[in-house]
């Protein structure tokens, strides 16, 4: 052996002892179920903007899913010189909320971090006299957020809530993708947010009055991770609250598990098309009893950086409950929503809700509220095959898997709804559903009567 080689081979040794030492002595992350049960090192970040002021006071709740105690630091983050903490342990199968103005920080965002198995987190907003929002945290900052759906129409207030976690400034850009274009104000070309806080952005001092648009948000400098808080009081009797992180990205294709025609108001299905060629698209809905593809659905031609909406009830009856599955014909993504405007006790409410990506065999869902209300749960299974489903309930002090949800049978191109009030007993809960066999979609529904008067959606979170 020559001389280079045997020098050669010493130095791949030493590195390869190096590596061998390295992987023995620092902690891995395990993303397994193995470390869930075993308790291995696990940490998750969830982060979740939420309005401020004006009577609000969101709630932030974790869950553990795992078999073993979690370890949780919950932070209110509203700049770098202005931000608190708790720490604490939760016990296993159990749901624990928080208000973020607990904290003492104005405007802040909230942010849990978890140790020790999987968890999931939640934020809600009930305000009396203005409605009810729910949304599901963001487990990752993200350069680029997208929302289907906008507006800047009288009496709809709706603002993008950009968080920045990190201790630099962040810069962001917002493109409005209306059904003929796209345009970036020029005071949104350059949005500066700074490190550790949260920035609330009212659309409406940025852009001309217009009913429906998308949105595109890029972060050129840094990560953030944004959410739209909408508050509509129109003087046609519409009122409520929506929250909702946005896409990380475009998807070729969507499910909405939790749709129902209202038999006083509209629903919609709203598309954004973020991408500069054409997106062909097909929607088949998934009835109670059957599936469904209108002939006026087969192939929408929705044209790049532009918006489209799509109302349910001129292709299903009033009062049909269904899902929907959106899929891009030539592979082009786009990002999908639903607008709601329904009767409630007294008025009419409002929502908007995203489309899960795909089907999966385990969600978690809040489901319920600490103000009672009506708690239903949507499970649709656009696959060819029936699919059997088990729902249990994590609460703050008590888990529950009720016999007669152990094992629901969902028709293969079906819908069901599930209905979850009696057993959260008034409370709020986390669902947690798994597919015994087969896929599905999930979507959790709030209805709230005064002085609420609202209802609010939120689809599931996969677990795989």
């Amino acid at each position: 052996m020559k001389r280079s080689e045997i020098v050669f081979a010493v130095i791949f040794l030493a590195f390869a002892g190096a590596f061998v030492l390295a992987d023995r002595s620092i902690p891995q992350r395990d993303t397994g179920e193995r470390g869930v049960k075993t308790g291995r090192f696990i940490s998750t970040a969830w982060y979740c903007p939420g309005p401020g002021g004006d009577g609000f006071d969101p709630v932030m709740s974790t869950t553990n899913l795992g078999d073993v105690p979690v370890r949780l630091r919950r932070l209110a983050v509203g700049s770098a010189s202005a931000s608190a903490l708790e720490e604490g342990t939760l016990a296993v199968h159990r749901r624990s909320p928080v208000t973020v103005q607990k904290f003492g920080v104005r405007d802040a965002a909230g942010l849990t971090e978890a140790f020790g198995a999987s968890t999931y987190t939640d934020i809600a907003v009930l305000a009396p006299g203005k409605g009810a929002a729910t949304s599901t945290c963001s487990v990752q900052p993200s350069n680029r957020w997208f929302f289907a759906s906008g507006s800047t129409a009288r009496g709809e207030n709706h603002r993008l809530l950009v968080f920045n976690p990190f201790e630099e400034e962040a810069v962001v850009k917002v493109r409005f993708l209306t059904g003929d274009s796209g345009v970036v104000p020029a005071r949104l070309k350059n949005l500066v947010v700074g490190a550790r806080s949260q920035s609330d952005v009212s659309l409406a001092d940025f852009f001309a009055e217009t009913p429906s648009f998308g949105l595109d948000v890029t972060a050129t400098q840094g990560r953030v991770v944004v959410s739209r808080f909408s508050q509509v009081s129109t003087r046609s009797g519409v009122k409520g609250l929506s929250l909702a992180v946005g896409a990380r990205s475009p998807s070729v294709a969507w499910t909405i598990p939790g749709g129902e025609v209202p038999a006083d108001g509209e629903e919609f299905i709203t598309l954004v098309n973020p991408e500069s060629s054409e997106a062909l698209l097909q929607l088949v809905f998934q009835l109670e009893g059957e599936q469904s593809a209108p002939p006026g659905l087969g192939e929408i031609a929705l044209k790049g950086g532009t918006q489209l909406r799509v109302k349910v009830s001129d292709h299903l009856l009033r009062g049909a409950k269904y899902g929907v599955k959106i899929t891009s014909a030539n592979a082009v993504p786009v990002v999908a929503e639903r607008e709601t405007i329904a009767a409630t006790a007294d008025g009419r409410g409002y929502e908007s809700v995203f489309a899960v990506r795909e089907p999966s065999a385990r969600w978690a869902v809040g489901v319920g509220s600490s103000a009672g209300g009506s708690a239903l749960l949507a499970i649709s299974n656009p696959g060819g095959a029936d699919a059997v489903v088990r729902i249990g309930l994590y609460r703050e002090g008590t888990e529950n898997f009720p016999p007669e949800l152990g094992a629901l049978k969902i028709g293969a191109g079906r819908r069901s709804t599930v209905d979850l009030t009696g057993f959260l007993e008034g409370g709020a809960g986390t669902a947690l559903v798994d597919a015994l066999r087969g896929t599905v979609a999930v979507e959790a529904w709030l209805i709230l009567g005064p002085p609420y008067a609202d209802f609010a959606g939120l689809p599931g979170f996969p677990l795989e």
